[in-house]
């Protein structure tokens, strides 16, 4: 089972997203996080409010649907908490990717 956290779960991609994690047998939906959502209920979860409190909950893979202004720092704390990072948000540069490239590598994580 891979434990999956969303990141901008309550958005028009991330709703979606959160669905289609629930209906498959080999993922579950261990964490969400929508700012202007926190405390809310989505389902048997508590949405968090920010990326580190959601992953304060274990996990596998960081998932990110966010915004450009958001998704360099959110991917960072991801892998910095151990989390193998999936990137569905646009605005990062080939620069941002690299750094984001190398800290990964350094961290074991993909």
């Amino acid at each position: 089972m891979i434990r999956v956290c969303l990141a901008g779960v309550t958005g028009w991609t991330g709703k979606p997203l959160a669905q289609a994690i629930e209906a498959e047998q080999d993922l579950d939906l261990v964490a969400a996080v929508a700012r202007r959502s926190r405390g809310e209920s989505l389902g048997r979860l508590t949405v968090h409010g920010s990326v580190e409190e959601a992953l304060q909950v274990p996990s596998d893979v960081f998932v990110d649907f966010t915004s450009a202004t958001a998704v360099k720092g959110h991917v960072l704390a991801a892998v910095r908490a151990g989390r193998h990072v999936v990137v569905g948000s646009s605005g990062l540069s080939d620069a941002d990717y690299q750094e984001l490239d190398e800290a990964a590598r350094a961290a074991g994580v993909g």
